[in-house]
């Protein structure tokens, strides 16, 4: 079985992604410019470790997904369209058949989500989603 690494759970989430109907592009990483929306990025946040014994120690991962769209003058429902495939990134990844990643991981879970405007090149409308997932392991 393969380890659970941040880039093997970020491949894992990102073939989830890359299948959800509406994802135009879909990057494991934050890119400087996108040119194809909807657009969805992964990239870690961080992870924290609960110690119970050198058999016990359960870490937990987490991942910021976004989901990005670009706003202009002949799209108004961009917003809208990032709201619907933000649901449907959400009801994927936590989807009974997908909460262990195919046993990558012991469970995950969507723990939040916030909806902003963001200004680069171009003004975007994004959800950022937080997802966790947690690893069970020995430090034998």
């Amino acid at each position: 079985m393969t380890n659970p690494t941040y880039s093997n759970i970020i491949n894992a989430i990102d073939t989830i992604v890359g299948n959800v109907s509406g994802v135009v592009a879909h990057f494991k990483y934050e890119p400087q410019q996108m040119t194809a929306y909807p657009a969805v990025t992964i990239a870690p946040i961080g992870h924290s470790d609960k110690f119970a014994s050198l058999r016990d120690t359960e870490r937990t991962y987490s991942f910021m997904v976004r989901v990005w769209g670009q706003m202009n003058d002949t799209r108004e429902d961009t917003p809208v369209v990032i709201r619907d495939l933000a649901d449907a990134i959400i009801d994927a990844l936590s989807s009974q058949a997908n909460i262990s990643l195919g046993g990558l991981i012991a469970w995950s879970n969507m723990t939040e989500g916030k909806f902003v405007y963001v200004q680069k090149e171009a003004s975007y409308y994004v959800a950022e989603l937080t997802y966790t997932a947690v690893v069970n392991h020995s430090r034998y």
